[in-house]
């Protein structure tokens, strides 16, 4: 398209700068303006394929000058017209005078045919541009020129006082006044066909001059409402909008003031994350404690199951969930989710990322900006168009018929020449002869002879008009039926890429935007796409659901705590103090029972025991030495409140010792018999009493407990019950390494996993203590300072680009300019030249009628005169 108007705007410039008469330099103005218009939405169209290079700043002062330039102009250009009014009816004619008169949409098909920018440009010289194929499809200029070929070889030679022997047939001719009348009627019917023809004309002219209103209302509101935003549109605007990119790039620097007073804001804050840290991998660690299957279901190093299990570990593990969902639902881990996903979301790869997203969406803004200029703003920065508005208001509808009204001024010679044929073509002499009045011949010799030069140039011109609005009107199809698919059928010819992403990219801005099929109002941040590891993802989700809305939902958590009575103190949540009292009066060893399915299993070395009244209880001993009475709250072996220990199990089993006899092995506390007394049922008894006894020797000897620890940064261990806070405020021994906190697994024993558990009811003492204090500390820092800095900087900014980047409007104003443009102005444009055409035809209608009454009349005085009349070729 551009490449056609290139070859066709000059063509059109140099045809108008010769045309004599003001009727064509008016319609000359309309001519140029629709080229324009045709160039300026072609050019807004194809604006999407990109505009290379971008300045750093996206808005200049040039496009602030544009904008009150196109305020302006809207509140000028749209006071009389604004719209086409074309109703459906209406709409689907002018469509069709628009199919008919654009030589088979030979634009189209030029651009469907190429399959390169160079084939194009060719095709188009070769087709739409060459004389070949315009006159053919302008038939009138076949005529003007066919008529001149008529008048110079017969008609004129007829005329010409040295030619009479040329004029075949002479004689004299009585026409009854009945003919005449008809000759009277028939020219009537050319008057009438004369005024039907200026009418036309001036309705044609109408449409054109009204398209143009409407065309520089509309190109003014496209630049307006793109440029500035219309609230009753919901569009916010290029230039607000390209000013808040502006920002956010600028702000989204790395050596901006935002980020560098966020960073002094995140350094502040860095205690809660650190806080947050240690509690939950504390909290993590015991859990690793109590759910380590060597914990839960201990074995000798030889992979022995000892039949013990921890009755313990699965109430932990309970009272562990909730501790670490109130942990996991506090304000404290609500403020450090939301330091922490600013921190992510603006720093590091994230960020550039972010900055990197902001050129992407600014750029289509960008290049849609730099179209606007080039397209329309000639329309609105000059003055040129009003100028023409001005000379059409003043002079247009005389200016549109000019042409027909001097075929009525040969009307009105025709009337005259048969009035002075029906009423006084004879005369008496003073002899009383009757003789033949010259008036009427002369009169005759007189119109058809410049009624032949004037059809000549009607021809010419409605012709000259018809072929120029081939190109209009096939622009105007192109323009009025684009489309995805009409795309994908061009884009060769235009240099356009329409493969992959980039392609549907830019097919569904023009479907949903210029076309706007849904009749929705999209948001364009849902038109621009880009690639993140092979994945498309749209702008919005990029700048709104993954930074706006992940930092927004972070901090509408802190308030949702806050409101909903989250804890802020979690050290004395009950939750919490659950698990330290039971960590607090519980023990491991004490709560570490046989199995009694698995003694079940093996009654062939438990039965005897369990079936003896004195040692029954004791299959249910722990394998701590001491007995233990169950704390309220804690579960409960066979519904006991005290578990026997060791010590109680060896003083049953000593009874079955011989006094005199040696004492049997003995493992700390655990201490098997020597099962040497009578009567035989209770040695079998003792026998498999010791064989539980052999289990405790076994689990007070075992090192294969699974144990954990906290190592610091070189690697020795650390443990978070010694941290302590320095006096400038920073906390050592921590077991923090740059944020994090490594752990490892080691072997030990009973005594020493039983301990390292009690110990934890120090450790979350400690450390819940400490993120209490951190989330005071921090509250304001997160909930003002940088919430405040982010809102300001990025959020506030991002949702009001999300909400008010809306397109819905260009679909509108678009076919506003293609209703002035084409269904107002090349329709008009084509209606004209059609007028003109018909006028041609009467004219010429005229013109034989009139050299019928020449010949007739100029023979008649011959004959009168007493001229012999000469025979033709004698």
């Amino acid at each position: 398209l551009k490449l056609f108007a290139a070859n066709l705007v000059p063509s059109l410039s140099a045809l108008c700068c010769v045309q004599p008469f003001a009727s064509a330099n008016k319609t000359c103005s309309i001519m140029r303006f629709q080229t324009a218009a045709a160039i300026a939405v072609s050019a807004c169209i194809l604006c999407i394929q990109g505009v290379a290079g971008q300045d750093e700043n996206f808005i200049e002062q040039k496009d602030l000058n544009l904008a009150t330039k196109a305020d302006e102009k809207v509140a000028l250009n749209c006071a009389t017209a604004d719209s086409m009014d074309i109703d459906a009816e209406a709409r689907k004619g002018i469509k069709a005078d628009l199919v008919d008169a654009s030589g088979d949409n030979i634009v189209l098909k030029v651009l469907q045919e190429a399959d390169s920018e160079d084939a194009m440009a060719s095709s188009l010289q070769d087709q739409a541009l060459n004389p070949g194929f315009l006159i053919p499809k302008a038939g009138p200029l076949v005529a003007a020129f066919l008529l001149l070929g008529i008048y110079s070889i017969c008609c004129c030679w007829t005329a010409c006082p040295c030619c009479k022997r040329c004029r075949c047939c002479a004689k004299k001719r009585d026409i009854p006044k009945l003919v005449k009348i008809i000759f009277f009627l028939a020219l009537g019917g050319i008057v009438l066909g004369l005024l039907i023809s200026a009418s036309l004309s001036m309705r044609g002219f109408n449409s054109a001059a009204k398209g143009f209103e409407v065309t520089q209302c509309t190109a003014a509101k496209m630049v307006n409402t793109t440029m500035s935003g219309s609230v009753k549109e919901g569009f916010l605007g290029l230039i607000p909008t390209l000013q808040t990119f502006q920002g956010l790039k600028d702000s989204l620097n790395d050596n901006s003031q935002f980020i560098s007073d966020l960073k002094v804001v995140l350094t502040n804050t860095a205690p809660i994350t650190e806080a947050v840290k240690v509690a939950s991998e504390t909290l993590k660690m015991l859990r690793d404690f109590v759910s380590a299957p060597e914990n839960q279901a201990p074995k000798t190093a030889a992979g022995e199951d000892l039949l013990h299990k921890c009755t313990l570990c699965p109430h932990l593990e309970g009272a562990l969930t909730p501790a670490i969902e109130t942990l996991d639902g506090s304000i404290g881990a609500a403020l450090d989710g939301a330091r922490v996903e600013v921190e992510k979301q603006l720093s590091g790869d994230t960020l550039k990322s972010l900055r990197d997203s902001m050129m992407t969406a600014s750029a289509p803004l960008v290049q849609l900006k730099m179209s606007m200029h080039a397209a329309f703003g000639p329309f609105v920065e000059m003055d040129t168009l009003q100028v023409v508005s001005g000379l059409i208001g003043t002079y247009g509808t005389l200016a549109s018929v000019a042409l027909i009204l001097f075929a009525l001024l040969l009307a009105f010679c025709s009337f005259s020449t048969l009035s002075l044929w029906l009423c006084v073509d004879k005369t008496k002499g003073s002899d009383g002869e009757t003789s033949y009045r010259k008036h009427t011949h002369r009169c005759a010799c007189c119109t058809w002879c410049c009624g032949c030069f004037y059809t000549m140039f009607a021809f010419f011109i409605g012709g000259l008009m018809t072929a120029l609005a081939i190109p209009f009107a096939s622009i105007c199809l192109v323009l009025d039926d684009i489309d995805g698919d009409m795309l994908n059928s061009i884009g060769p010819a235009t240099g356009m890429n329409l493969t992959g992403p980039e392609g549907d990219m830019m097919i569904s801005m023009v479907e949903q935007c210029f076309r706007n099929k849904d009749g929705g109002n999209p948001k364009i941040l849902d038109l621009i796409t880009i690639q993140e590891n092979g994945v498309t993802v749209t702008m919005y989700d990029k700048i709104v659901t993954e930074t706006s809305n992940q930092i927004n939902s972070q901090f509408e958590a802190i308030q949702n705590r806050s409101s909903g009575g989250a804890p802020q103190s979690l050290n004395n949540d009950p939750n919490i103090v659950t698990l330290k009292d039971t960590l607090r009066d519980a023990a491991m060893d004490s709560m570490m029972l046989p199995d009694p399915d698995k003694l079940q299993a093996d009654a062939a070395r438990f039965g005897a025991m369990a079936a003896d009244s004195n040692l029954q209880a004791y299959t249910a001993s722990s394998a701590a030495c001491a007995d233990f009475t169950v704390p309220a709250g804690m579960p409960k072996p066979d519904g006991v409140n005290t578990i026997a220990g060791i010590q109680s199990f060896s003083d049953a089993l000593a009874a079955y010792n011989d006094p005199l006899q040696p004492a049997a092995t003995q493992v700390g506390c655990a201490k098997k018999a020597a099962c040497n007394v009578n009567p035989p049922a209770d040695f079998t008894a003792c026998t498999s009493a010791n064989n539980m006894m052999d289990l405790k020797q076994k689990l007070l000897q075992a090192n294969t407990f699974k144990c954990f620890r906290m190592v610091n940064a070189a690697g020795s261990p650390c443990d978070v019950k010694d941290m302590f806070r320095s006096v400038g405020g920073s906390w050592n021994n921590d077991c923090l390494d740059n944020g994090a906190i490594a752990t490892e697994s080691y072997a030990c024993s009973l005594s020493d996993f039983t301990q390292q558990v009690k110990l934890f009811e120090q450790r979350l003492d400690r450390v819940f203590s400490r993120l209490d204090g951190s989330t005071t500390d921090v509250m304001t820092l997160i909930t003002g300072g940088m919430k405040g800095l982010v809102d300001q900087y990025v959020l506030n900014p991002i949702t009001t680009v999300a909400s008010g980047m809306t397109c819905g409007f260009l679909g509108v104003t678009y076919q506003g300019v293609i209703d002035g443009m084409c269904y107002g102005g090349v329709w008009g444009f084509k209606a004209m030249a059609s007028a003109y055409v018909f006028c041609a035809v009467m004219t010429l209608l005229m013109v034989v009628m009139m050299y019928i009454v020449w010949r007739i009349a100029i023979d008649n005085v011959n004959s009168s005169s007493g001229t012999p009349i000469l025979k033709y070729g004698s």
